[in-house]
């Protein structure tokens, strides 16, 4: 493991064969191979469920898979915590999420996400609806949905909703297109961003590890960034998965790509 702070993932795809993430258990194990190699000592892999889909024999069929993967897993990687809750695509305005197995860990939030990486009108509605069930609301990915660029009133309105919003590590490094780019990287600017998740697919095009988001924020030459990327990507995480709330992240300017790829090749990196 190399040097650095122990960092929690609690947004990844590693539950072989069940959506778009990993593919095998073999798969699977190689990505928390390189998690446990790059400081994560927790991580929490949240398969895609739609909300329609809580209580049928496709959650069973997913549970199964990741009891496989959690058995060869705690042989191969014992000093990695694994376990597993869900990506809810909360696509049904009657959805049903009484079960609190659905959560992440025992602390009353559950990760949700919109269907189709679309902003939708009722979006407000639909994270209500989460909340009037007991829960706290993690919203992923709230950087990528389409258009939230123009309409970015919509993350400080579910922010005062009492919504938990986790940035991709792959939007705030370009991964995602220019949009999701500009604005994780606004959402840093102006303190909006509450935690960070590599949602890791194990696949070559979506392998991006939590690490290379605390790297990339911690290494910005300011006392402060190192204290916003431990607050991101462990002490945050940390809250949210033991029911406690996150603490308020400093607003911090990250560089712009250009300012960036100046520095680097001023360093001769």
């Amino acid at each position: 493991m190399i040097d650095g702070p122990s960092l929690i993932d609690l947004h990844c795809h590693l539950v072989p064969g069940v959506d778009d993430g990993a593919g095998s258990v073999e798969t699977a194990l190689e990505a928390l191979h390189a998690f446990r190699d790059s400081g994560v000592r927790r991580v929490v892999t949240t398969p895609h469920l739609d909300a329609g889909h809580v209580r049928t024999s496709r959650r069973g069929r997913i549970e199964a898979a990741f009891g496989r993967l959690a058995e060869e897993a705690a042989v191969e990687v014992p000093d990695v915590r694994l376990e597993l809750a869900f990506e809810i695509r909360i696509d049904d305005p009657e959805v049903d999420l009484s079960d609190r197995a659905l959560g992440l860990s025992d602390g009353g939030a559950i990760l949700v996400e919109f269907p189709r990486l679309g902003l939708p009108a009722y979006s407000g509605r639909m994270l209500e609806v989460v909340r009037e069930q007991g829960w706290t609301p993690v919203l992923a990915h709230p950087e990528r949905y389409a258009g939230i660029g123009e309409a970015y009133h919509w993350i400080t309105h579910w922010r005062d909703m009492g919504v938990v919003l986790c940035t991709n590590v792959g939007s705030l490094l370009g991964e995602h297109g220019r949009e999701a780019q500009q604005v994780a990287r606004r959402m840093l600017a102006e303190g909006h961003a509450d935690l960070m998740g590599s949602d890791h697919h194990a696949r070559p095009h979506r392998s991006t590890l939590l690490r290379r988001g605390y790297d990339f924020i911690a290494g910005q030459g300011d006392p402060r960034f190192v204290e916003v990327a431990r607050l991101l990507t462990d002490q945050n995480p940390e809250a949210v998965l033991s029911g406690e709330s996150p603490e308020s992240v400093p607003p911090l300017d990250v560089p712009s790509g250009w300012i960036e790829r100046m520095r680097r090749k001023l360093l001769g990196r």
